[in-house]
């Protein structure tokens, strides 16, 4: 049997205490993961010339390794993380010619012995997590073969200069190493580093050098806290294709980042300093994802209509971005305009330019004020035009007031409660009619065939919505919630692949009309007035029903 086994699989047998020797094996590979009750491996691990694979992951109480391993001439990837009483690795590691990958995250060792740095044929080291290990000696730019390098979450304080001699060195991640403040220059050396992560770092500063790392694809410096400026060679890195920048604490961007034409992600959320876009983002004509969550820009610039490619613009809780550029109706490949909380009141006419618009998102906060129209307050002409915009929003001259109109509206049967059985008079119906929406939007919005989520949550919608709802024949989910009107359009059950209903908290809401057959979710929570359901047996498919609250219904009409 020794003869013939290959690979010994002992991986999570816990109570597993000895192993004796194995050098009468074959064994090409040996798993003792999360052996945790192994105290010590055989001293004859040493002498197994076949190995080239060991698994000692989580071995939790193995203190050191055997301290000749001269006979591992064919070993290729030694697996050591998370074992969490390994302080050292053996003085003598240089036998080890054909190791390819050494793994020692999540250990507590502090340094690493000077054989280390001859593994000629060493591509993969990772030291991630190695909380304890605050120096990389210089001797690390002899890894010659080396494609990837984890520090991450080590207590480094400064990378030798000669980290710039690994010319093959393809991903070098540094995320969360605290106590490191700077890149030396010569990072500009790695010519063939295609993915650097800086991400939570404490580095304040990155080197003009990096202009020279002609095929770097990925930056990541997310939460770098004391970066407050990029060097402006950042925008000669022509190869570059994902940036993200989110929580630094940038104060501008560089003018000429447009020159970056091959980026396709740009994230600048949570940037707490950044006030504005340069107009040359423009240039970037691959840009498919533009992050700007959490800013403090009050516009954006017309040359975003420029990026032909663009499909995901997130502007969430920007609170002081009062209009987007009409330019934005040439984003002819937009698919996700994303902007909840942000002070956005009017869309352009061009919205309804974008045909493949799928989600729009513009939930406003419960008590959203109303921006000044050009520094002035809406007076109650501006309000009427305001209430015809939206679509289906009466004002008051575009209805009677009487019960008869308000019962054929409602379309129940005769005998059905309304209203607490109160006749609604022309001074209730006024006073409705005047709250003043907080989002505008244009004839040009039913346009939007392809749209399928609409969240207009908070804002202040009141009276009846139109039956032009139905135009937007692709919705799947529709989020009406927090706002102030008080009926459905009948024309609603034509919206046939809607599957998500929501209206919590629309507390002048009194009937729920017939509604699409595909409805999966429904949620009318808190809707004090609600006081009629349609009959619900067509929903075949509804999985959800929320009516918590909802204390005016007595019966759920259906089988």
């Amino acid at each position: 049997m020794a003869k013939k086994l290959f690979v010994l699989n002992l991986n999570n047998c816990y109570h597993l205490k000895e192993i004796h020797d194995l050098s009468g094996f074959c064994l090409e590979k040996l798993i003792l993961e999360r052996c945790t009750g192994l105290v010590k491996i055989h001293d004859s691990l040493g002498d197994m010339s076949a190995l080239t694979y060991l698994n000692l992951k989580e071995y939790k109480n193995l203190m050191e390794l055997p301290s000749d391993l001269s006979g591992q001439r064919s070993f290729e990837k030694l697996i050591l993380s998370g074992c969490l009483s390994l302080r050292e690795l053996p003085e003598n590691l240089s036998g080890l010619t054909s190791l390819k990958e050494l793994l020692v995250d999540g250990t507590p060792i502090v340094k690493l012995p000077d054989s280390t740095f001859r593994l000629k044929n060493l591509e993969l080291f990772d030291l991630g997590d190695c909380h304890s290990l605050y120096l990389l000696p210089h001797s690390i730019g002899n890894l010659n073969s080396l494609r990837k390098l984890t520090l991450s979450g080590t207590v480094i304080q400064k990378l030798p200069d000669s980290i710039g001699n690994l010319r093959n060195l393809e991903i070098l991640k540094l995320t969360t190493c605290n106590s490191l403040t700077s890149i030396p220059d010569s990072i500009g050396n790695l010519t063939s580093l295609v993915e650097l992560y800086l991400d939570s770092s404490s580095i304040n500063k990155m080197p003009e050098s990096i202009r020279s790392i002609s095929h770097l694809k990925i930056l990541m410096l997310r939460h770098c806290r004391f970066l407050f400026q990029l060097p402006d060679s950042i925008c000669r890195i022509s190869s570059l294709v994902r940036l993200h920048l989110d929580g630094t604490s940038l104060e501008q961007i560089p003018d000429q980042i447009g020159a970056l034409n091959n980026l396709e992600e740009l994230k600048l959320r949570s940037c707490e300093l950044l006030e504005s876009i340069p107009g040359s983002i423009g240039g970037m004509l691959s840009l498919t994802e533009l992050e700007l969550d959490n800013l403090l820009i009050s516009e954006l610039p017309e040359s975003i209509g420029l990026l032909e490619r663009l499909r995901t613009l997130k502007l969430n809780n920007c609170k002081n971005l009062r209009k987007l550029p009409a330019s934005i109706g040439k984003l002819a490949s937009f698919q996700y305009l994303l902007m909840a909380g942000s002070a956005v009141a009017e869309l352009p006419d061009e919205i309804g330019m974008l045909s493949n618009l799928k989600e729009l998102r513009m939930a406003k906060e419960p008590n959203f004020e109303i921006p000044h129209n050009n520094g002035r307050q809406s007076n109650q002409t501006d309000l009427a035009a305001e209430h015809e915009i939206w679509p289906g929003i009466p004002h008051t001259d575009d209805r009677q007031s009487n019960q008869t109109d308000l019962a054929t509206e409602h379309e129940i049967q005769p005998g059905t409660p309304n209203n607490n059985d109160r006749q609604p008079n022309q001074t209730d119906s006024d006073a409705e009619y005047k709250i003043q929406p907080v989002v505008v939007l244009p004839e040009s919005f039913l346009g939007l065939s392809s749209l399928e989520v609409l969240d207009a949550q908070s804002w202040r919608i009141s009276g009846k919505l139109s039956d032009d709802l139905a135009k937007l024949s692709s919705l799947q989910t529709l989020k009406l919630g927090d706002n102030d009107f008080y009926m459905l359009p009948s024309s609603l059950r034509a919206l046939s692949v809607l599957k998500e209903l929501s209206l919590p908290k629309c507390k002048k809401f009194k009937f729920l009309p017939p509604l699409p057959s595909r409805l999966i979710k429904l949620d009318a929570a808190n809707c004090y007035a609600l006081e009629y359901i349609d009959d619900l047996s067509s929903l075949q498919n509804l999985q959800e029903l929320q009516l918590t609250y909802c204390k005016k219904i007595i019966d759920i009409p259906g089988p």
